[in-house]
């Protein structure tokens, strides 16, 4: 409860408001015992949670990846939020596939660590949040929220196929429209 040492008076809490979580270690672990949060093992995209949008607290212990799993339509797009104390130790956090290549680096925006994807078409994503420190010991919230674009097709559907595509002279088409998992195939007609 005191935020310039580890000396405890039971009667300072620092910051004054909002919610705090507290972590309760045996005396003389040194730093040694960390109790992390209730999802792992999560160190792993085989052992990641898969959830729903939403808001997740969180602990990091050591130098360590929390992963967590969201499934996305075609269209929708993932933003991810990270928050915690920098002063108790630095996180990063990024959207990643399956094979951890990352789909989008978070970026600080107002004291938060914000990432977005954006769907072509249904798959299963991850947001890995990590430490690089061995002696982290902090607490964070990671809120997942998902929004749908809504996307209407042009005049020109179905044009799906290459099949029975519309045919145009050449020159300019204005007003066309493609949404997230939508193919388009258009026949350009050239008189000589």
């Amino acid at each position: 409860d005191d935020p310039t040492s580890e000396a405890c008076d039971h009667r300072v809490v620092s910051p004054k408001e909002g919610v705090h979580r507290v972590g309760l270690y045996p005396p003389g672990s040194g730093g040694a015992v960390c109790l992390d949060d209730g999802r792992e093992p999560d160190d792993l995209v085989a052992l990641a949670p898969v959830l729903e949008p939403a808001a997740y607290p969180g602990r990091m212990c050591g130098a360590q990846d929390d992963l967590v799993g969201i499934t996305l339509e075609g269209g929708e797009t993932l933003s991810a939020s990270l928050v915690h104390a920098p002063e108790h130790g630095s996180l990063e956090l990024a959207i990643v596939t399956v094979e951890d290549v990352e789909l989008d680096q978070a970026t600080v925006n107002q004291g938060q660590l914000l990432a977005h994807y954006t769907a072509v078409s249904a798959e299963a994503i991850y947001v890995r949040v990590r430490s690089q420190d061995p002696a982290a010991r902090l607490s964070y919230d990671l809120e997942l929220v998902s929004q749908v674009s809504h996307c209407e097709p042009d005049a020109l559907e179905p044009n799906d196929s290459p099949v029975t595509p519309p045919s145009f002279e050449a020159g300019v088409v204005s007003g066309l429209e493609i949404c997230a998992g939508d193919l388009d195939w258009h026949q350009v007609v050239i008189s000589e």
